[in-house]
Protein backbone atom coordinates (compact mmCIF):
# COMPACT_ATOMS: atom_id res chain seq x y z
CA UNK A 1 0.00 0.00 0.00
CA UNK A 2 0.81 3.17 -0.72
CA UNK A 3 1.20 4.93 2.59
CA UNK A 4 3.00 7.77 3.99
CA UNK A 5 3.29 8.73 7.20
CA UNK A 6 3.95 12.67 8.81
CA UNK A 7 4.27 14.01 11.87
CA UNK A 8 2.63 17.03 12.67
CA UNK A 9 4.15 18.46 15.67
CA UNK A 10 1.11 17.36 17.67
CA UNK A 11 2.81 15.63 20.21
CA UNK A 12 3.02 11.46 19.70
CA UNK A 13 -0.05 12.06 17.26
CA UNK A 14 0.81 9.72 14.11
CA UNK A 15 -0.88 11.09 10.79
CA UNK A 16 -1.27 8.34 8.25
CA UNK A 17 -2.66 8.70 4.72
CA UNK A 18 -4.88 5.71 4.80
CA UNK A 19 -7.20 7.48 8.04
CA UNK A 20 -8.14 7.91 11.24
CA UNK A 21 -5.65 7.11 13.48
CA UNK A 22 -6.53 7.04 17.45
CA UNK A 23 -3.65 7.21 19.69
CA UNK A 24 -5.43 7.39 23.44
CA UNK A 25 -7.87 4.80 24.62
CA UNK A 26 -9.46 6.80 27.02
CA UNK A 27 -12.58 8.98 27.56
CA UNK A 28 -13.61 12.70 28.36
CA UNK A 29 -16.93 13.62 29.69
CA UNK A 30 -18.92 16.88 28.43
CA UNK A 31 -22.04 18.50 29.98
CA UNK A 32 -23.38 20.11 27.09
CA UNK A 33 -24.85 23.04 29.42
CA UNK A 34 -21.39 24.04 30.34
CA UNK A 35 -19.85 23.85 27.00
CA UNK A 36 -19.24 26.66 24.32
CA UNK A 37 -18.23 26.42 20.65
CA UNK A 38 -15.91 29.26 20.35
CA UNK A 39 -15.67 30.83 16.47
CA UNK A 40 -15.80 33.88 14.82
CA UNK A 41 -17.06 32.41 11.55
CA UNK A 42 -14.40 32.13 8.15
CA UNK A 43 -13.03 29.57 6.93
CA UNK A 44 -14.44 27.92 10.38
CA UNK A 45 -18.05 28.74 9.89
CA UNK A 46 -19.04 25.75 8.06
CA UNK A 47 -16.94 23.35 10.36
CA UNK A 48 -18.74 25.19 13.74
CA UNK A 49 -22.13 24.89 12.44
CA UNK A 50 -22.10 20.98 11.73
CA UNK A 51 -20.59 20.82 14.80
CA UNK A 52 -23.01 22.64 16.70
CA UNK A 53 -26.31 20.56 14.34
CA UNK A 54 -24.94 17.42 15.05
CA UNK A 55 -23.95 17.99 19.16
CA UNK A 56 -27.70 19.05 19.74
CA UNK A 57 -28.84 15.61 17.94
CA UNK A 58 -26.96 14.15 20.22
CA UNK A 59 -27.59 15.50 23.58
CA UNK A 60 -30.46 17.35 23.09
CA UNK A 61 -28.74 20.65 23.89
CA UNK A 62 -27.85 23.66 21.57
CA UNK A 63 -24.49 24.57 22.47
CA UNK A 64 -24.04 28.21 21.82
CA UNK A 65 -21.15 29.21 19.70
CA UNK A 66 -19.61 32.62 20.54
CA UNK A 67 -16.75 34.60 19.94
CA UNK A 68 -14.61 33.53 23.09
CA UNK A 69 -15.42 31.33 26.27
CA UNK A 70 -16.23 32.15 29.58
CA UNK A 71 -14.20 30.38 32.98
CA UNK A 72 -15.32 27.10 33.65
CA UNK A 73 -16.60 26.16 30.17
CA UNK A 74 -15.63 23.26 27.93
CA UNK A 75 -14.21 25.04 24.91
CA UNK A 76 -14.59 23.34 21.35
CA UNK A 77 -12.07 24.98 19.09
CA UNK A 78 -11.26 25.81 15.67
CA UNK A 79 -7.39 25.89 14.50
CA UNK A 80 -7.22 26.33 10.70
CA UNK A 81 -4.06 26.26 8.57
CA UNK A 82 -2.41 24.19 6.57
CA UNK A 83 -0.86 20.34 7.66
CA UNK A 84 1.33 18.16 6.73
CA UNK A 85 1.58 20.49 3.09
CA UNK A 86 -1.72 19.29 1.94
CA UNK A 87 -4.56 21.52 2.46
CA UNK A 88 -6.94 18.92 2.94
CA UNK A 89 -5.03 17.18 6.46
CA UNK A 90 -6.88 17.63 9.17
CA UNK A 91 -6.21 16.63 12.93
CA UNK A 92 -8.30 16.79 16.31
CA UNK A 93 -7.51 16.52 20.11
CA UNK A 94 -9.71 16.17 23.05
CA UNK A 95 -8.93 17.07 26.97
CA UNK A 96 -10.46 17.24 29.53
CA UNK A 97 -10.92 20.93 29.23
CA UNK A 98 -11.07 21.56 25.23
CA UNK A 99 -11.79 19.76 21.81
CA UNK A 100 -9.65 21.27 19.34
CA UNK A 101 -9.59 20.88 15.41
CA UNK A 102 -6.78 21.59 13.31
CA UNK A 103 -6.03 22.07 9.22
CA UNK A 104 -9.16 21.66 7.08
CA UNK A 105 -11.40 21.91 9.75
CA UNK A 106 -14.54 20.80 8.36
CA UNK A 107 -13.08 17.35 7.50
CA UNK A 108 -11.36 17.68 11.44
CA UNK A 109 -15.28 17.99 12.68
CA UNK A 110 -16.47 14.97 10.33
CA UNK A 111 -13.31 12.82 11.46
CA UNK A 112 -14.58 13.53 15.19
CA UNK A 113 -17.73 13.05 14.65
CA UNK A 114 -17.11 9.58 12.67
CA UNK A 115 -14.23 8.21 15.05
CA UNK A 116 -14.91 9.49 18.33
CA UNK A 117 -18.96 9.94 18.95
CA UNK A 118 -19.96 6.74 16.48
CA UNK A 119 -22.22 8.82 13.97
CA UNK A 120 -23.29 7.66 10.99
CA UNK A 121 -24.19 9.29 7.50
CA UNK A 122 -26.28 6.28 5.44
CA UNK A 123 -27.01 8.72 2.50
CA UNK A 124 -28.39 12.02 1.84
CA UNK A 125 -29.42 13.98 4.94
CA UNK A 126 -29.78 10.92 7.26
CA UNK A 127 -27.65 11.02 10.48
CA UNK A 128 -27.60 7.85 12.43
CA UNK A 129 -26.51 8.86 16.56
CA UNK A 130 -26.51 7.83 19.65
CA UNK A 131 -28.24 9.77 22.00
CA UNK A 132 -26.26 11.09 24.72
CA UNK A 133 -25.98 13.55 27.84
CA UNK A 134 -23.53 13.87 29.15
CA UNK A 135 -21.66 13.75 26.08
CA UNK A 136 -18.80 10.83 26.54
CA UNK A 137 -15.99 11.23 23.90
CA UNK A 138 -14.09 7.91 23.46
CA UNK A 139 -11.24 8.36 21.71
CA UNK A 140 -9.03 11.63 22.35
CA UNK A 141 -7.16 12.31 19.07
CA UNK A 142 -7.62 11.43 15.75
CA UNK A 143 -6.29 12.84 12.07
CA UNK A 144 -6.59 12.28 8.50
CA UNK A 145 -3.93 13.12 6.14
CA UNK A 146 -6.07 12.22 2.12
CA UNK A 147 -3.61 10.71 -0.27
CA UNK A 148 -5.79 10.56 -3.26
CA UNK A 149 -5.75 13.91 -5.40
CA UNK A 150 -9.44 13.60 -6.30
CA UNK A 151 -12.25 11.94 -4.43
CA UNK A 152 -15.30 12.61 -6.09
CA UNK A 153 -18.68 11.36 -6.92
CA UNK A 154 -20.59 13.98 -9.20
CA UNK A 155 -24.32 14.93 -8.58
CA UNK A 156 -27.16 17.09 -9.56
CA UNK A 157 -27.02 20.11 -6.91
CA UNK A 158 -29.62 19.52 -4.15
CA UNK A 159 -29.31 19.67 -0.18
CA UNK A 160 -29.78 16.54 0.07
CA UNK A 161 -26.62 14.75 -1.96
CA UNK A 162 -24.88 18.39 -1.03
CA UNK A 163 -25.18 16.98 2.52
CA UNK A 164 -23.78 13.40 1.75
CA UNK A 165 -20.95 14.38 -0.62
CA UNK A 166 -20.01 16.91 2.00
CA UNK A 167 -19.73 14.22 5.06
CA UNK A 168 -18.19 12.07 2.94
CA UNK A 169 -15.08 14.34 2.61
CA UNK A 170 -15.43 15.08 -1.49
CA UNK A 171 -12.36 17.06 -2.46
CA UNK A 172 -9.45 17.33 -4.23
CA UNK A 173 -5.35 18.57 -3.50
CA UNK A 174 -2.60 19.72 -5.62
CA UNK A 175 -5.14 17.60 -8.72
CA UNK A 176 -4.63 18.04 -12.55
CA UNK A 177 -6.53 20.54 -14.30
CA UNK A 178 -9.16 18.54 -16.95
CA UNK A 179 -12.27 19.17 -18.29
CA UNK A 180 -13.11 19.33 -22.22
CA UNK A 181 -10.48 21.94 -22.87
CA UNK A 182 -11.80 22.71 -26.57
CA UNK A 183 -15.39 23.77 -26.30
CA UNK A 184 -14.73 27.34 -26.72
CA UNK A 185 -12.05 27.44 -29.55
CA UNK A 186 -14.15 27.35 -32.35
CA UNK A 187 -15.61 30.78 -30.86
CA UNK A 188 -12.70 32.29 -30.17
CA UNK A 189 -10.36 30.93 -33.09
CA UNK A 190 -12.94 29.14 -36.15
CA UNK A 191 -13.22 32.54 -38.14
CA UNK A 192 -9.06 33.12 -38.13
CA UNK A 193 -7.47 29.92 -37.41
CA UNK A 194 -9.47 26.81 -38.98
CA UNK A 195 -6.54 25.18 -39.22
CA UNK A 196 -6.82 24.29 -35.69
CA UNK A 197 -9.74 22.14 -36.05
CA UNK A 198 -10.68 18.38 -37.27
CA UNK A 199 -10.74 18.09 -40.95
CA UNK A 200 -13.72 16.42 -42.41
CA UNK A 201 -14.17 13.33 -44.65
CA UNK A 202 -15.04 16.15 -47.16
CA UNK A 203 -11.52 18.59 -46.65
CA UNK A 204 -13.54 21.11 -44.91
CA UNK A 205 -12.35 21.84 -41.08
CA UNK A 206 -15.22 22.40 -39.06
CA UNK A 207 -18.01 21.43 -37.24
CA UNK A 208 -20.01 18.09 -38.38
CA UNK A 209 -23.70 19.28 -39.03
CA UNK A 210 -22.52 22.51 -41.14
CA UNK A 211 -22.75 22.36 -44.83
CA UNK A 212 -19.98 23.51 -46.81
CA UNK A 213 -21.35 26.25 -48.56
CA UNK A 214 -22.03 27.60 -44.92
CA UNK A 215 -18.65 27.13 -43.96
CA UNK A 216 -17.34 29.39 -46.65
CA UNK A 217 -19.21 32.38 -45.11
CA UNK A 218 -18.89 33.21 -41.84
CA UNK A 219 -17.92 30.36 -39.72
CA UNK A 220 -18.93 32.09 -36.09
CA UNK A 221 -22.34 31.78 -37.20
CA UNK A 222 -21.87 28.38 -35.70
CA UNK A 223 -20.27 28.82 -32.45
CA UNK A 224 -23.19 28.60 -30.37
CA UNK A 225 -24.28 25.25 -31.70
CA UNK A 226 -20.51 23.35 -31.82
CA UNK A 227 -19.81 22.82 -28.07
CA UNK A 228 -18.40 19.71 -27.42
CA UNK A 229 -19.12 18.46 -30.93
CA UNK A 230 -15.90 19.38 -32.83
CA UNK A 231 -12.59 17.63 -32.43
CA UNK A 232 -9.28 19.80 -32.57
CA UNK A 233 -6.32 18.52 -35.41
CA UNK A 234 -3.42 17.05 -33.11
CA UNK A 235 -0.59 18.04 -35.92
CA UNK A 236 -1.52 21.59 -35.97
CA UNK A 237 1.77 23.77 -35.10
CA UNK A 238 -0.53 26.61 -34.89
CA UNK A 239 -2.83 25.40 -32.09
CA UNK A 240 0.06 24.19 -30.19
CA UNK A 241 1.21 27.46 -30.32
CA UNK A 242 -1.89 29.09 -29.44
CA UNK A 243 -2.27 26.78 -25.98
CA UNK A 244 1.22 27.86 -24.72
CA UNK A 245 0.50 30.85 -25.72
CA UNK A 246 -3.00 31.11 -23.43
CA UNK A 247 -1.17 28.94 -20.75
CA UNK A 248 1.66 31.88 -20.47
CA UNK A 249 -1.01 34.41 -20.12
CA UNK A 250 -2.71 32.56 -17.41
CA UNK A 251 0.05 32.29 -15.44
CA UNK A 252 1.79 29.15 -16.37
CA UNK A 253 0.18 27.01 -14.08
CA UNK A 254 1.56 23.64 -13.30
CA UNK A 255 -1.25 21.74 -15.55
CA UNK A 256 -2.16 22.40 -19.20
CA UNK A 257 -5.60 20.72 -19.86
CA UNK A 258 -5.78 19.10 -23.36
CA UNK A 259 -8.55 16.77 -23.00
CA UNK A 260 -10.23 16.24 -26.13
CA UNK A 261 -14.10 17.57 -26.45
CA UNK A 262 -16.81 15.07 -26.21
CA UNK A 263 -16.23 13.59 -29.72
CA UNK A 264 -16.68 10.08 -31.41
CA UNK A 265 -14.11 8.77 -33.22
CA UNK A 266 -15.24 9.41 -36.37
CA UNK A 267 -15.36 12.58 -36.07
CA UNK A 268 -11.51 12.86 -35.67
CA UNK A 269 -9.30 14.89 -37.68
CA UNK A 270 -8.69 13.43 -41.19
CA UNK A 271 -6.07 15.19 -42.55
CA UNK A 272 -2.79 13.33 -43.66
CA UNK A 273 -1.05 14.65 -40.78
CA UNK A 274 -2.74 13.49 -38.00
CA UNK A 275 -3.88 10.04 -39.88
CA UNK A 276 -0.59 9.22 -40.49
CA UNK A 277 0.24 8.93 -36.37
CA UNK A 278 -2.37 6.28 -36.67
CA UNK A 279 -2.62 2.64 -35.87
CA UNK A 280 -5.47 1.20 -37.51
CA UNK A 281 -6.00 -2.48 -36.50
CA UNK A 282 -7.36 -4.90 -39.20
CA UNK A 283 -11.35 -4.50 -37.37
CA UNK A 284 -12.59 -0.94 -36.60
CA UNK A 285 -16.07 -0.20 -35.94
CA UNK A 286 -17.19 2.53 -37.74
CA UNK A 287 -20.19 2.98 -35.05
CA UNK A 288 -17.11 3.68 -32.41
CA UNK A 289 -13.67 4.26 -33.43
CA UNK A 290 -11.42 4.23 -30.47
CA UNK A 291 -8.16 4.07 -32.22
CA UNK A 292 -6.74 8.08 -31.98
CA UNK A 293 -4.67 7.77 -29.04
CA UNK A 294 -1.29 7.58 -30.84
CA UNK A 295 -1.95 11.19 -32.23
CA UNK A 296 -3.46 13.03 -28.83
CA UNK A 297 -0.27 11.42 -27.21
CA UNK A 298 1.82 12.58 -29.91
CA UNK A 299 0.02 15.88 -29.41
CA UNK A 300 0.63 15.87 -25.83
CA UNK A 301 4.33 15.16 -25.80
CA UNK A 302 4.26 18.21 -28.62
CA UNK A 303 2.59 20.31 -26.34
CA UNK A 304 5.14 19.49 -23.64
CA UNK A 305 8.01 19.88 -25.78
CA UNK A 306 6.60 23.57 -26.24
CA UNK A 307 5.59 24.68 -22.75
CA UNK A 308 8.62 23.12 -20.88
CA UNK A 309 10.59 25.90 -22.47
CA UNK A 310 8.79 28.82 -20.23
CA UNK A 311 8.17 25.53 -17.09
CA UNK A 312 10.36 22.87 -17.16
CA UNK A 313 7.89 21.29 -14.35
CA UNK A 314 5.12 21.69 -16.40
CA UNK A 315 2.18 18.73 -16.84
CA UNK A 316 -0.13 17.57 -19.49
CA UNK A 317 -3.96 16.16 -18.95
CA UNK A 318 -5.85 14.33 -21.69
CA UNK A 319 -8.56 12.14 -21.66
CA UNK A 320 -8.65 7.80 -22.66
CA UNK A 321 -12.28 8.21 -23.53
CA UNK A 322 -14.06 7.79 -26.68
CA UNK A 323 -11.44 8.10 -29.56
CA UNK A 324 -8.52 7.48 -27.47
CA UNK A 325 -9.91 5.05 -25.36
CA UNK A 326 -7.68 1.94 -26.83
CA UNK A 327 -3.98 2.47 -25.44
CA UNK A 328 -1.75 4.25 -28.19
CA UNK A 329 0.36 1.02 -30.57
CA UNK A 330 3.18 3.34 -31.43
CA UNK A 331 3.88 6.85 -29.32
CA UNK A 332 4.62 6.57 -25.51
CA UNK A 333 3.52 8.94 -23.44
CA UNK A 334 5.95 11.49 -21.82
CA UNK A 335 5.86 10.65 -17.79
CA UNK A 336 5.02 14.70 -17.62
CA UNK A 337 1.69 13.42 -18.78
CA UNK A 338 -1.66 12.71 -17.08
CA UNK A 339 -4.48 10.68 -18.53
CA UNK A 340 -8.21 10.38 -16.92
CA UNK A 341 -9.10 6.83 -17.87
CA UNK A 342 -12.84 6.93 -18.75
CA UNK A 343 -14.12 3.49 -19.64
CA UNK A 344 -17.53 2.17 -20.90
CA UNK A 345 -17.53 -1.26 -20.21
CA UNK A 346 -17.41 -2.38 -16.93
CA UNK A 347 -16.52 -5.67 -16.34
CA UNK A 348 -13.19 -7.02 -14.52
CA UNK A 349 -11.30 -8.29 -17.20
CA UNK A 350 -12.36 -5.03 -19.17
CA UNK A 351 -10.95 -2.70 -17.24
CA UNK A 352 -8.02 -4.49 -16.28
CA UNK A 353 -6.93 -4.80 -19.72
CA UNK A 354 -8.19 -1.08 -20.48
CA UNK A 355 -6.17 -0.23 -17.45
CA UNK A 356 -3.37 -2.73 -18.12
CA UNK A 357 -2.95 -1.55 -22.15
CA UNK A 358 -2.07 1.93 -20.65
CA UNK A 359 0.56 1.15 -18.70
CA UNK A 360 2.24 -1.18 -21.02
CA UNK A 361 2.14 1.93 -23.52
CA UNK A 362 4.12 3.59 -20.73
CA UNK A 363 1.75 5.86 -18.87
CA UNK A 364 3.16 6.60 -15.60
CA UNK A 365 -0.43 8.43 -14.02
CA UNK A 366 -3.73 8.10 -14.41
CA UNK A 367 -6.97 9.18 -12.47
CA UNK A 368 -10.40 7.41 -12.76
CA UNK A 369 -13.58 9.49 -14.60
CA UNK A 370 -16.13 7.06 -15.25
CA UNK A 371 -19.74 7.35 -16.49
CA UNK A 372 -20.65 4.71 -15.06
CA UNK A 373 -23.30 6.07 -12.78
CA UNK A 374 -24.98 7.01 -15.71
CA UNK A 375 -24.86 3.54 -17.28
CA UNK A 376 -26.14 1.66 -14.49
CA UNK A 377 -29.01 4.15 -13.21
CA UNK A 378 -31.16 2.26 -12.21
CA UNK A 379 -31.39 3.14 -8.55
CA UNK A 380 -35.15 2.41 -7.83
CA UNK A 381 -34.06 -1.29 -7.98
CA UNK A 382 -31.52 -2.71 -5.35
CA UNK A 383 -28.90 -4.47 -7.81
CA UNK A 384 -26.18 -5.68 -5.29
CA UNK A 385 -23.36 -4.33 -7.62
CA UNK A 386 -21.80 -2.61 -4.72
CA UNK A 387 -18.85 -5.15 -4.06
CA UNK A 388 -18.33 -5.14 -7.75
CA UNK A 389 -17.69 -1.79 -8.15
CA UNK A 390 -15.80 -1.40 -5.25
CA UNK A 391 -13.26 -4.13 -6.31
CA UNK A 392 -12.71 -2.41 -9.22
CA UNK A 393 -11.98 0.71 -7.09
CA UNK A 394 -9.10 -1.64 -5.43
CA UNK A 395 -7.73 -2.58 -8.58
CA UNK A 396 -7.49 0.88 -9.70
CA UNK A 397 -6.09 1.93 -6.65
CA UNK A 398 -3.48 -0.86 -6.94
CA UNK A 399 -2.34 0.08 -10.26
CA UNK A 400 -1.43 3.15 -9.06
CA UNK A 401 -4.50 5.92 -9.37
CA UNK A 402 -4.01 9.19 -8.22
CA UNK A 403 -7.75 9.86 -7.79
CA UNK A 404 -11.26 9.17 -8.71
CA UNK A 405 -14.11 11.20 -10.22
CA UNK A 406 -17.02 9.13 -10.94
CA UNK A 407 -19.52 11.66 -13.38
CA UNK A 408 -23.01 10.57 -11.56
CA UNK A 409 -26.43 12.12 -11.42
CA UNK A 410 -28.06 12.61 -7.71
CA UNK A 411 -29.52 9.39 -5.59
CA UNK A 412 -33.69 10.26 -5.31
CA UNK A 413 -35.13 9.21 -1.95
CA UNK A 414 -36.61 5.79 -0.98
CA UNK A 415 -33.75 4.36 -3.68
CA UNK A 416 -30.88 2.25 -3.06
CA UNK A 417 -27.83 4.13 -4.29
CA UNK A 418 -26.43 5.27 -1.14
CA UNK A 419 -24.59 1.94 -0.35
CA UNK A 420 -22.47 2.23 -3.32
CA UNK A 421 -21.86 6.00 -2.65
CA UNK A 422 -21.31 4.99 0.88
CA UNK A 423 -18.38 1.94 0.33
CA UNK A 424 -16.11 4.05 -2.61
CA UNK A 425 -15.98 7.24 -0.82
CA UNK A 426 -14.86 5.68 2.56
CA UNK A 427 -12.57 3.48 0.18
CA UNK A 428 -11.04 6.71 -1.12
CA UNK A 429 -10.83 8.50 2.45
CA UNK A 430 -8.99 4.71 3.22
CA UNK A 431 -8.05 2.44 0.61
CA UNK A 432 -7.08 -0.08 3.12
CA UNK A 433 -9.81 -1.55 3.92
CA UNK A 434 -12.17 -4.48 2.85
CA UNK A 435 -15.40 -3.91 0.92
CA UNK A 436 -16.43 -6.26 4.98
CA UNK A 437 -15.37 -3.53 6.84
CA UNK A 438 -17.35 -0.66 5.27
CA UNK A 439 -20.45 -2.37 4.78
CA UNK A 440 -20.58 -3.21 8.22
CA UNK A 441 -19.47 0.68 8.82
CA UNK A 442 -22.65 1.37 6.60
CA UNK A 443 -24.96 -1.09 8.18
CA UNK A 444 -23.68 0.35 12.03
CA UNK A 445 -26.33 3.35 11.39
CA UNK A 446 -28.90 0.71 11.87
CA UNK A 447 -27.83 -0.22 15.29
CA UNK A 448 -29.13 -3.23 16.68
CA UNK A 449 -30.85 -4.53 13.25
CA UNK A 450 -27.38 -4.20 11.37
CA UNK A 451 -26.82 -7.39 11.30
CA UNK A 452 -30.18 -7.85 9.34
CA UNK A 453 -29.87 -5.06 6.91
CA UNK A 454 -26.41 -6.38 6.05
CA UNK A 455 -27.84 -10.04 5.58
CA UNK A 456 -30.91 -7.88 3.20
CA UNK A 457 -27.69 -6.00 1.10
CA UNK A 458 -26.43 -9.52 0.64
CA UNK A 459 -29.21 -11.11 -0.81
CA UNK A 460 -29.30 -8.84 -3.72
CA UNK A 461 -25.80 -9.35 -4.27
CA UNK A 462 -25.57 -13.06 -3.99
CA UNK A 463 -29.06 -14.07 -5.17
CA UNK A 464 -28.98 -11.58 -7.99
CA UNK A 465 -26.10 -9.58 -8.88
CA UNK A 466 -23.79 -12.78 -8.54
CA UNK A 467 -25.77 -15.30 -10.11
CA UNK A 468 -28.01 -13.47 -13.06
CA UNK A 469 -26.68 -9.67 -13.61
CA UNK A 470 -22.80 -10.13 -13.46
CA UNK A 471 -22.81 -13.28 -15.85
CA UNK A 472 -24.72 -11.23 -18.23
CA UNK A 473 -23.35 -7.87 -18.24
CA UNK A 474 -22.10 -8.02 -21.99
CA UNK A 475 -25.78 -8.95 -23.32
CA UNK A 476 -27.48 -6.60 -20.95
CA UNK A 477 -25.53 -3.68 -22.30
CA UNK A 478 -25.74 -4.47 -25.55
CA UNK A 479 -29.65 -4.89 -25.24
CA UNK A 480 -29.75 -1.30 -23.59
CA UNK A 481 -27.38 -0.06 -26.58
CA UNK A 482 -24.90 2.78 -26.22
CA UNK A 483 -23.01 1.14 -22.68
CA UNK A 484 -26.40 1.53 -21.19
CA UNK A 485 -26.96 -1.02 -18.66
CA UNK A 486 -29.69 0.48 -17.01
CA UNK A 487 -31.90 0.74 -19.54
CA UNK A 488 -30.61 -2.78 -20.91
CA UNK A 489 -32.12 -4.47 -17.78
CA UNK A 490 -35.65 -2.53 -16.80
CA UNK A 491 -36.11 -3.14 -21.28
CA UNK A 492 -35.99 -6.76 -20.12
CA UNK A 493 -36.41 -6.99 -16.24
CA UNK A 494 -38.69 -9.46 -16.21
CA UNK A 495 -35.52 -11.66 -17.21
CA UNK A 496 -33.60 -10.92 -14.61
CA UNK A 497 -35.73 -10.12 -11.40
CA UNK A 498 -38.81 -12.24 -10.13
CA UNK A 499 -41.67 -10.99 -7.82
CA UNK A 500 -40.38 -13.58 -5.55
CA UNK A 501 -36.89 -11.62 -4.83
CA UNK A 502 -38.59 -9.19 -2.83
CA UNK A 503 -41.05 -11.99 -0.86
CA UNK A 504 -37.52 -13.70 0.00
CA UNK A 505 -35.61 -10.36 0.85
CA UNK A 506 -38.73 -9.16 3.08
CA UNK A 507 -37.93 -11.50 5.79
CA UNK A 508 -34.72 -9.69 6.37
CA UNK A 509 -36.05 -6.47 6.87
CA UNK A 510 -38.78 -8.37 8.81
CA UNK A 511 -35.98 -9.34 11.43
CA UNK A 512 -34.50 -6.15 11.40
CA UNK A 513 -38.23 -4.46 12.32
CA UNK A 514 -39.09 -6.75 15.02
CA UNK A 515 -35.30 -5.24 17.00
CA UNK A 516 -35.92 -2.73 19.43
CA UNK A 517 -34.44 -0.03 18.15
CA UNK A 518 -34.13 3.91 18.90
CA UNK A 519 -35.77 6.72 17.19
CA UNK A 520 -33.08 7.68 14.46
CA UNK A 521 -31.97 3.74 13.74
CA UNK A 522 -35.83 3.39 13.54
CA UNK A 523 -36.53 6.44 11.01
CA UNK A 524 -33.65 4.90 8.88
CA UNK A 525 -35.45 1.59 8.30
CA UNK A 526 -38.24 2.83 7.86
CA UNK A 527 -37.42 4.59 4.66
CA UNK A 528 -35.58 1.33 3.81
CA UNK A 529 -39.22 -0.17 4.17
CA UNK A 530 -40.42 2.24 1.79
CA UNK A 531 -38.23 1.91 -0.56
CA UNK A 532 -38.57 -1.53 -0.78
CA UNK A 533 -42.40 -1.36 -0.90
CA UNK A 534 -41.49 1.09 -4.13
CA UNK A 535 -39.17 -1.41 -5.84
CA UNK A 536 -42.22 -4.11 -5.46
CA UNK A 537 -44.24 -1.87 -7.26
CA UNK A 538 -41.97 -0.37 -9.52
CA UNK A 539 -40.58 -3.95 -10.78
CA UNK A 540 -44.55 -4.68 -11.52
CA UNK A 541 -45.07 -1.94 -13.35
CA UNK A 542 -42.19 -2.05 -15.51
CA UNK A 543 -41.92 -5.90 -15.85
CA UNK A 544 -45.62 -6.50 -16.26
CA UNK A 545 -47.20 -3.47 -17.72
CA UNK A 546 -51.02 -2.59 -17.28
CA UNK A 547 -52.59 0.42 -16.26
CA UNK A 548 -53.95 -1.42 -12.55
CA UNK A 549 -49.78 -1.88 -11.92
CA UNK A 550 -49.07 1.60 -13.07
CA UNK A 551 -52.03 3.31 -10.99
CA UNK A 552 -50.36 1.46 -7.57
CA UNK A 553 -46.71 2.94 -8.75
CA UNK A 554 -48.31 6.26 -9.03
CA UNK A 555 -50.33 5.84 -5.88
CA UNK A 556 -47.36 4.75 -4.04
CA UNK A 557 -44.96 7.64 -5.50
CA UNK A 558 -47.72 10.59 -4.35
CA UNK A 559 -48.31 8.62 -1.27
CA UNK A 560 -44.62 8.97 0.14
CA UNK A 561 -43.40 11.89 -2.01
CA UNK A 562 -41.55 10.02 -4.63
CA UNK A 563 -41.66 12.10 -7.81
CA UNK A 564 -44.01 10.39 -9.99
CA UNK A 565 -42.28 11.38 -13.52
CA UNK A 566 -38.24 10.36 -12.96
CA UNK A 567 -36.28 11.48 -15.67
CA UNK A 568 -34.16 8.08 -16.72
CA UNK A 569 -38.24 6.69 -17.05
CA UNK A 570 -39.20 9.04 -19.84
CA UNK A 571 -35.10 8.52 -21.19
CA UNK A 572 -35.47 4.74 -21.27
CA UNK A 573 -39.07 4.91 -22.89
CA UNK A 574 -41.90 5.55 -20.45
CA UNK A 575 -40.97 2.04 -19.10
CA UNK A 576 -43.21 2.37 -16.34
CA UNK A 577 -46.47 3.51 -18.56
CA UNK A 578 -46.87 7.15 -15.93
CA UNK A 579 -47.10 8.90 -19.26
CA UNK A 580 -49.37 6.87 -21.14
CA UNK A 581 -51.45 7.07 -18.15
CA UNK A 582 -51.14 10.69 -16.85
CA UNK A 583 -49.36 12.46 -20.33
CA UNK A 584 -46.04 13.96 -20.59
CA UNK A 585 -44.86 15.74 -17.66
CA UNK A 586 -45.86 19.49 -16.80
CA UNK A 587 -44.00 21.58 -14.74
CA UNK A 588 -44.74 21.73 -11.01
CA UNK A 589 -46.12 18.08 -11.54
CA UNK A 590 -44.89 15.86 -9.13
Amino acid sequence: MRLKTLMLGLGAMTLAFSGCVKTVESRVTVIPSKAVIVTTGGKEKAAAEELALHLKLITGVEIPLKPKAEKGDFIFAFDPGKLADNDEACAWEVTKTKAIFRGKVQFAVLDFLENALGVRWPGGDDVSFAEMNPLVIAGLSGAWVPELKIRTIRYRADASNSAFARRMRAGSHDGPVYGHAFTGHWKKYGKDHRDYFAMRKDGIRGPSNAKPDELTGNVAVYAADTGNTLAICCTSTGLVAQIVKDWIKAGKGEYINLCENDVPGQNSCQCPACKALDVVPERVDPKWETHYADRYVYFGNTVLGAARKFRPDVKVCYYAYNATQDAPAREKPDPASIAGIVPTVFTDDYVKAYVGGWKKAGLEHFFYRPNRHHYFGCTYLPCGFEEHFFNLFKHLYSQGAIGFDYDAGSVPKHSFGWLDRYVLFHAMQDPSKSYGYWEDHYCQAYGDAAPDVKAYCRFWREEVWNKRLEPNMDVIVTKGKWFNFGRGLLWNLKDYYTAEDFLAADKFLAAAEAKPLAAPQKALLENLRIAHEHAKVFFEAVAHKSKANTEKLVAFRRAHDIPVYNWSEQYYGDITGVEGLLGKEKKGDK
